[in-house]
């Protein structure tokens, strides 16, 4: 295979990595260990390689791209989860310290549970 196989490209579809049998170079050249060329198929050899390598350059760094931005997007979906987490859990506390409240200035358990909307048995769980 004439393109370098690295751990990013590993991941990348085979389809476009191995470019060499699209472009026909098994067929004309052999394998990269095979090649015995000369004078202008050499100059032709050389430049097809070179523009392989163009091309592996630049899946390379648009995978490397995608995966950055793979990662920034899955950092702040997570933020935003943790946020909202973060604003469940304080209005949950919120409610809690309110029926303590109620509890204390000796409300109804049917009152509370109108008020705050939880459950007369969550009501009872909290002291």
């Amino acid at each position: 295979m004439l393109c370098v196989m690295t751990d990013k490209t590993s991941k990348i579809p085979t389809q476009f990595i191995n470019l060499q049998s699209d472009f026909g170079f098994k067929r004309a050249y052999g394998t990269k260990e095979s090649v015995n060329v000369v004078g202008e198929d050499m100059v032709l050899y050389s430049q097809s390689l070179a523009a392989l390598r163009e091309v592996q350059a630049g899946l390379d760094f648009r995978y490397e791209e995608g995966v950055q931005l793979g990662i920034q997007k899955g950092r702040e979906e997570g933020r935003e989860e943790g946020r909202e987490e973060g604003r469940e859990e304080g209005r949950d506390e919120e409610r809690i310290e309110i029926v303590r409240k109620m509890k204390m200035a000796g409300l109804d358990l049917g009152c509370i549970s109108e008020i705050t909307g939880l459950s007369p048995e969550r009501i009872m769980q909290i002291q």
